[in-house]
């Protein structure tokens, strides 16, 4: 999860909990090998690092999900340019049940 935000750290740390499929790795944990696909956690609103930064990061083999209460989908979409259309959104007060929308949308689309 990468957020400078508390409220939305706690918030998300709370919903991938409550999902039995889904769990908290920390940075020495992170293996690509195993072959699960692992989400990564955007808050934009809080972010300084940068679009090319984040195309970066996206270039690893993360499903994104970006959360905001500023921008809409279709900002992040045409931030990010036409080849990235796979990803998920939530809004800062997006519930449990849109949580578990947006992820089995990134999931299946993978």
């Amino acid at each position: 999860m990468v957020s400078n935000n508390d409220l939305v750290l706690n918030k998300l740390t709370f919903f991938i909990e409550q999902t039995y499929f889904l769990e908290i790795f920390d940075e020495e944990e992170l293996s690509f090998e195993d072959g699960y696909p692992m989400f990564m956690f955007f808050d934009i609103d809080s972010l300084k690092i940068g679009v090319q930064n984040v195309k970066k990061i996206l270039s690893l083999p993360f499903l994104p999900v970006f959360i905001s209460s500023v921008y809409s989908r279709d900002f992040i979409k045409q931030l990010m340019g036409n080849s990235f259309s796979n990803f998920g959104f939530l809004n800062k007060k997006s519930s449990y049940h849109d949580f578990i929308t947006e992820i089995s949308h990134v999931i299946d689309k993978n």
